[in-house]
């Protein structure tokens, strides 16, 4: 998978497949991950508060909001990535916590303090996702979605030997599932996911074309600003 830059530039974008415009979970793994310099100093009370959770979180042992609280310190004010993702991994191994294992996956999957992998990225929004966290959900079925599509192939034509090999078939396959779980993450509330199952029952070029549906879920993820949503419904 690979980056894209989003805009709207006239209806026909609207009523076509979504691409990685829409879906480019892995650039917006690497945003929501500021540098130094894009952040305020941090003030002494909030280190103190820090080093409270790491207290309760004991190496792992103690109390999984503290250690994923934690994580989010040494990932977003110290920018210390790798740290972070070994804390993130113990506490979504021993503690299930899916908010760790989310977070996780996105450093995976932008590459930071740890090799980047889509296939483990996956996983672990997967894991997160069975513990009903929806945006994972999303992260997982935007990597299941754009597999087959000719921005993928175009931007990952060889894929790291760590990379499972999906031939057309299981692509397809695949494709449907991450259809299947935007509903799912739709139906929960999720706008994002809402946009791309309606924009994909709104393209004529599927033979699964379900204008009601499209409709629908247009509809709940405008109803939450999502601006293409809107955009598509008015024209």
């Amino acid at each position: 998978m690979g980056n894209s830059s989003s805009s709207i530039t006239s209806p026909a974008e609207h009523s076509s497949s979504p691409t990685s415009s829409d879906l480019n979970a892995k650039e917006r793994a690497e945003q929501e991950f500021p540098s130094m310099n894009q952040l305020v100093e941090v003030d002494s009370r909030y280190d103190e508060k820090m080093t409270s959770f790491e207290v309760d979180c004991s190496d792992g042992n103690g109390e999984p909001i503290a250690c994923h609280h934690v994580g989010e310190y040494y990932s977003v004010v110290k920018d210390d990535h790798p740290t972070a993702a070994k804390i993130y991994q113990v506490n979504c191994d021993k503690k299930h916590h899916a908010p760790s294992c989310f977070n996780l996956g996105k450093l995976i999957l932008a590459g930071k303090g740890t090799p980047q992998s889509d296939s483990k990225a996956e996983k672990l929004f997967a894991k997160a996702c069975e513990d009903q966290h929806w945006v994972a959900c999303y992260h997982q079925a935007a990597l299941m979605y754009l597999e087959d599509t000719p921005e993928s192939a175009a931007l990952s034509p060889q894929p790291s030997a760590d990379e499972p090999f999906y031939d057309e078939k299981s692509k397809t396959k695949r494709k449907a599932q991450g259809l299947s779980i935007f509903e799912r993450a739709c139906k929960e509330g999720n706008a994002d996911s809402c946009h791309i199952a309606g924009s994909h029952y709104l393209n004529t070029k599927h033979a699964d074309r379900n204008p009601a549906k499209a409709i629908e879920y247009l509809g709940k993820s405008c109803e939450k600003n999502h601006v293409k949503s809107c955009y598509n419904l008015a024209v």
